[in-house]
């Protein structure tokens, strides 16, 4: 558009003097017409004013022309002039043209590179955002496999429980040796080893069978013959002077020995635990009542079904 402005410029100067240089020579043709005109009026003989008159006439009008003249030499001048400066304006559009167009490339440059960073950042979020999904996925597999083996574990704990009784009974049936004697519907396990009665009544129970529990003379014959100090399962633990057997039955028939249970003669000793004694010469009264810290050997008995 600014070119095309300056062509027009130059074209109206153009025109403007080719018109100025027409009306010179027009103006120069008519003096000199008028010239020769007045020459042959003067050699006939014929002098008028109207010589005078058309000479102030061209002269005016050629007057008039010069000041045209000199009126479109100023204008062109001022055109020229606008034209440098719009030359000089049309460069320095033409050169902040260019810096706004490398700014231009410059921003599209950065934007591309954003726009890729902005890809990258958004292709490693899906690339996390997966990652972080699987591992919540397994996280939930290894708190379900958690679960799995903490019920796993307590069967297997609630299995081992018994196993660990069973052991533990185990660990004191081989604590204590005993001797394996048969009588009537029950087996006895005579202790080799001696211990207190609290502790001769746990070992029948780890054993699985009970402090023995005489029933009938025949029995109470068998236990004697065996010649030994031994504890039975009969105490007044629970209640002084009321004698129970380890199942809970109270006593009925009973074989003390002569002025038992006395608890030593002094009530300030508690004499709550049984044992047959072999020193009695009564053979069938054999029973004494014993301190239960006492330590004898004892008998298990286990009644077959």
């Amino acid at each position: 558009a600014v070119c095309l402005g300056l062509l027009c410029v130059l074209l109206l100067a153009e025109i403007i003097g080719l018109s100025v240089y027409c009306k010179l020579n027009s103006l120069s043709l008519k003096v000199e017409t008028f010239y020769i005109h007045c020459n042959l009026n003067i050699t006939d003989g014929i002098i008028g004013c109207q010589y005078i008159i058309k000479r102030d006439n061209l002269q005016t009008s050629y007057n008039n022309l010069t000041k045209e003249r000199d009126q479109l030499h100023t204008s062109y001048n001022n055109l020229t002039k606008e034209t440098d400066q719009l030359q000089t304006r049309y460069k320095t559009l033409s050169e902040e043209r260019d810096q706004l167009q490398t700014s231009y490339n410059n921003l599209t440059k950065e934007r591309d590179q954003l726009q890729n960073s902005y890809n990258n950042l958004t292709k490693e979020r899906d690339q996390i955002h997966t990652s972080y999904n699987n591992l919540t996925k397994e996280r939930d597999q290894l708190h379900t496999s958690y679960n799995n083996l903490t019920k796993e574990k307590d069967e297997l704990q609630t299995r081992c429980k018994p196993l660990s009784e069973e052991r533990d009974q185990c660990y004191q049936v081989m604590k204590y040796p005993y001797e394996l004697k048969e009588f009537g519907n029950s087996s006895y396990f005579i202790s080799t080893t001696k211990n207190n009665w609290d502790n001769a009544t746990q070992d029948c129970r780890n054993r699985g069978t009970k402090l023995v529990i005489i029933n009938n003379l025949e029995e109470q014959k068998f236990l004697i013959s065996l010649n030994i100090n031994t504890w039975i399962g009969l105490s007044d633990i629970e209640t002084e002077g009321t004698w129970r057997w380890v199942d809970g039955t109270p006593l009925t028939t009973a074989y003390w020995g002569p002025q038992q249970p006395d608890n030593s003669g002094d009530p300030e000793v508690e004499e709550d635990c049984v044992e047959i004694v072999n020193w009695n010469r009564d053979p069938v009264k054999m029973w004494n009542d014993m301190k239960c810290n006492t330590e004898r050997n004892w008998i298990c008995e286990a009644v077959k079904d």
